[in-house]
């Protein structure tokens, strides 16, 4: 621990000291609002981002749930036009093309869901 001596507890020297810690504390606050001010923005910047990708996928999604998605053939690899009796084969058949599209579709409302900037 350092010893400190009468001349360095001094008024003069104190208030110097004091003087060197606010000027320190001043340029730290400077700096930290500039770095706040500068996230700000980031984070305006991505926000808008999130924004535009969120409205290109609900454009996506409307287009899918328009579009005619079947391969024609079932997910088990069967043609789907002479596929077998769901009771012979062991499960309905569900086109592959249509099946996928439904699983995309479900993700992308969700991210949307999920994502969408609110003003």
């Amino acid at each position: 621990m350092a010893k400190w001596n009468a001349d360095a507890l001094s008024a003069p020297n104190a208030q110097r000291e004091l003087a060197q810690i606010a000027k320190a504390r001043a340029a730290m606050c400077s700096r930290q609002n500039a770095l706040i001010e500068t996230l700000r923005a980031e984070l305006a910047a991505e926000k808008a981002k999130v924004a535009r990708l969120v409205e290109v996928l609900k454009a996506c999604v409307s287009s899918l749930e328009r579009a005619d998605t079947a391969e024609g053939v079932c997910c088990c690899g069967d043609n789907m036009e002479s596929h077998g009796d769901p009771m012979n084969c062991g499960h309905s058949p569900v086109d592959m093309g249509d099946y996928y599209a439904r699983k995309a579709l479900e993700a992308a409302r969700a991210a949307i869901a999920a994502y969408e900037v609110k003003p």
